[in-house]
C-alpha cells in the first residue's frame, strides 16, 4: 500500500514514499474465483461509505465521488492488476481534471474486502493523512481484479483525492444493487477501530434510559481515542484516552488529571477493553489482523494470552455473552455476529443476525442480568435487545443528537449499562 500527496508548487520535486504492506497470505478469506464489474463497483462504493462515515465522525465534510477521478483511479488499478505489481501512478495529478489546489493518491493490493483495504489505509499514517485531509473535496476510487490461478480474484485499489473550489464535477452514481442508505438524518455505520471516535472532550453520561444526562464533565483531549472500563474493580466504569500507545486512565468519574498512565502495544494497534479473566477489572487487548494480544492487568509488558479469531477485515465487539463474568470477542460481518464464549480461536459458539449491515452497533448489559447483548443506532434512536438473538428490539429510546458519538458504560455501579455521548 502506498500513499502520496502533491501540491502544484512541489509536484515536480515531490519524492514518492513506498510503503508496501501486502496481506495476501493473511487476508485469504473467501473470495469469488472471478470478479465482475459489479463486484468492483460494490467494493468501491463500500470504501466511500466507510471513508465518509469516518470523515463525518471527525467533523470533516464528506468527499464527493467524481466520475472524472474514478476513471483515473480505475485505469491505474487496471494497470497494476495487469502488471501484477503495486506502484504509484506517476501521472495521476496530470490526468485528473485541472484546477485542483491539492491532490493525493493511495494504492493497495491483496485486501480481500473493502473493510480490510480501508483499514489498511486507515492504520498507515500517510494514507490516513490523505483520507482525512480537510482540504480534499473530491475522490475517485478504482478497484480492479487479477485472477490468480491459486487464490482467485485478487483486488488492486486506488484512491485519487483532489481539492477543487468552484469546479463542477460529475457525481458518481451508486451501484443499483447496493442496499439503500439509512433513513434521512441517520448516521452511516462507522467502522470499528477499537476505540470511541468523534471529537470533543465533554461527556454526557446517563444513568438510566430517561433520555437525559446524569453527569456532564470534560476529560482528555478533543481528538484522542477514548475507552470505557472499570479500571480498578469498583463496579463503576470510567474513561481512559489514548495518545499513540500511551493510555491516560482515570479511576473516578468527573474532570481531573489521569489517575495513572501506562503504555501497551504499538501506536497503530486496534485496542479493545474487557474483563478477560473475570477478576472484575477491565484491561486492554490489542489487535493485529486477526490476532489478539490480551493483557490481564492494567500494565505494560508482554501479553498474557495471544489468540487468533475471525478474519483481518472483521469488525470486532467485546462482551460477556454467556454471563460467566468473562469478556470475549464477537466478530461482525454485515448484520451477522459470530460470538465466541472463550478467549480462544475456533468456530463461533453462536451466530445471530440483528439489525442492518450499516447500523452502528453497541454492546451492554441493558437489563442487569449479567449478560451483554447488542444495540443498534440509527440517527438518535437506539434499538436494544436483552438477549443474544435476532428479531425485534426489547427497548427503543432516543438520546442525544444525530451527530453525537456514543459511549456505553455502567456509570453508577448499578450493574446496568446505559448510554453516554461525546461532544
Amino acid at each position: 500500500m502506498i500513499g502520496h500527496i502533491s501540491s502544484p508548487a512541489r509536484l515536480a520535486r515531490a519524492a514518492t514514499a513506498f510503503l508496501a504492506v501486502l496481506l495476501v497470505i493473511t487476508c485469504l478469506s473467501a473470495v469469488p474465483a472471478s470478479a465482475t464489474e459489479t463486484d468492483a463497483a460494490r467494493f468501491e462504493d463500500r470504501i466511500l461509505q466507510l471513508l465518509n462515515a469516518d470523515r463525518r465522525d471527525k467533523g470533516l465534510r464528506p468527499v464527493q465521488r467524481a466520475t472524472e477521478l474514478d476513471s483515473v483511479a480505475r485505469s491505474w488499478s487496471g494497470k497494476m492488476a495487469g502488471a501484477s505489481r503495486m506502484s504509484h501512478n506517476p501521472s495521476y495529478s496530470k490526468q485528473i481534471p485541472t484546477g485542483w489546489t491539492c491532490a493525493g493518491e493511495n494504492v493497495a493490493y491483496g485486501y480481500q474486502t473493502p473493510e480490510a483495504m480501508y483499514r489498511g489505509w486507515y492504520n498507515s499514517p500517510g494514507h490516513y493523512a490523505n483520507m482525512f485531509d480537510a482540504r480534499f473535496t473530491h475522490i475517485g476510487i478504482g478497484i480492479a481484479y487479477r485472477n490468480d490461478p491459486d487464490f482467485g480474484a485478487m483486488p488492486y485499489g486506488t484512491q485519487n483525492f483532489a481539492a477543487y473550489s468552484g469546479k463542477t464535477l460529475t457525481t458518481t452514481a451508486r451501484p443499483g444493487s447496493t442496499p439503500a442508505g439509512p433513513p434521512a438524518g441517520s448516521v452511516p455505520g462507522t467502522i470499528d477501530d477499537g476505540g470511541i471516535g468523534g471529537s470533543g472532550n465533554q461527556f454526557h453520561l446517563a444513568n438510566s434510559f430517561s433520555g437525559s444526562a446524569s453527569s456532564v464533565y470534560r476529560y482528555g483531549t478533543n481528538t484522542s481515542r477514548v475507552y470505557v472500563g472499570d479500571w480498578n474493580g469498583d463496579g463503576t466504569d470510567t474513561l481512559a484516552y489514548r495518545v499513540g500507545s500511551t493510555f491516560y486512565i482515570r479511576d473516578h468519574a468527573g474532570a481531573g488529571p489521569a489517575t495513572r498512565t501506562i503504555s501497551y502495544g504499538r501506536p497503530g494497534d486496534r485496542v479493545y477493553v474487557g474483563d478477560w479473566d473475570g477478576d472484575g477489572v477491565d484491561t486492554f487487548a490489542v489487535r493485529r489482523g486477526s490476532t489478539y494480544h490480551v493483557k490481564n492487568s492494567v500494565t505494560g509488558g508482554a501479553a498474557d494470552h495471544v489468540i487468533s479469531y475471525g478474519r483481518p477485515g472483521d469488525d470486532v465487539l467485546v462482551g460477556d455473552w454467556n454471563g460467566d463474568g468473562r469478556d470475549t470477542f464477537a466478530v461482525r460481518r454485515g448484520g451477522t455476529y459470530y460470538v465466541k464464549n472463550a478467549i480462544k480461536g475456533g468456530n463461533a459458539d453462536a451466530v445471530i443476525t440483528y439489525g442492518r449491515p450499516r447500523d452502528d452497533v453497541y454492546v451492554g448489559d441493558w437489563d442487569g442480568d449479567g449478560v451483554d447483548t447488542f444495540a443498534v443506532r440509527r440517527g438518535r434512536t437506539y434499538y436494544l435487545a436483552n438477549t443474544i438473538r435476532g428479531g425485534a428490539a426489547d427497548r427503543v429510546l432516543v438520546y442525544g443528537r444525530t451527530e453525537d458519538t456514543t459511549l456505553v458504560g455502567d456509570w453508577d455501579g448499578d450493574r446496568r449499562d446505559s448510554l453516554g455521548i461525546r461532544r
